[in-house]
């Protein structure tokens, strides 16, 4: 009787915050071992201070909203952005205007019905006033929409995560570009086409846009 293998378990990168916050500290190992080929594409950055005090604040009110009475819902939804503004239950639609879908266990998909989202953009209410911006990207160009008389508080949760998690990310942007331009570096110095093409596979990146990553450095 065959047996059956078991796929190998690659697990992610784990970075401290302490470590990802430290601009001198090199993590150039870590950031090439988890956004590399042969990483899962994931980074972990631990021990964010307040972290999870705000995670759970934020996760407390999910309950709260979802049971609010569904005209106080219908406020909230905006069907413009194809639901990705405010709240959805069941009606955000990709790009193509075709709802979401998810894999059953027989591997059909399904229309995803059944989901409650709440959506807003944590740093501005109002990212651009350019109508045409709004009219191409509606799902990203879109106004908040915040239950602020229902549910007031919601609002300031969801900023306060949403600051935290922005912050981090620059960190790991920060080191990655640190990465990308030592080895960009290599490559332009030694003028050897075949590194920088290894350069664009390692980072992810198309050739052009290395290069556009470099020119604008």
């Amino acid at each position: 009787m065959m047996s059956l293998s078991h796929p190998p378990t690659v697990r992610p990168v784990t970075i401290p915050f302490s470590d990802i916050q430290d601009k001198n500290e090199d993590l150039s190992a870590l950031i090439e071992k988890g956004f590399g080929p042969n990483g899962l594409g994931i980074i972990s950055i631990s021990n964010v201070p307040g972290f999870s005090s705000l995670r759970q604040t934020l996760l407390r009110l999910s309950p709260k909203l979802a049971k609010l009475p569904e005209e106080e819902k219908e406020k909230l939804e905006d069907p413009d952005s194809r639901y990705n503004f405010g709240w959805s239950h069941g009606k955000e639609k990709l790009e193509s205007g075709n709802p979401g879908k998810f894999l059953k266990a027989d591997c059909s998909l399904l229309a995803d019905m059944l989901k409650g989202s709440f959506y807003a953009n944590p740093l501005l209410d109002v990212p651009t006033l350019d109508q045409a911006l709004i009219q191409r990207y509606p799902a990203y160009c879109g106004r908040n929409i915040w239950p602020q008389s229902a549910l007031p508080e919601l609002e300031v949760a969801f900023k306060a995560i949403g600051r935290i998690m922005l912050d981090v990310g620059m960190m790991v942007a920060y080191h990655c570009d640190r990465y990308g331009r030592f080895y960009i570096n290599i490559s332009i110095l030694i003028e050897s086409p075949s590194l920088l093409l290894y350069t664009s596979s390692l980072m992810g990146f198309s050739l052009a846009e290395l290069q556009i990553y470099f020119s604008d450095a």
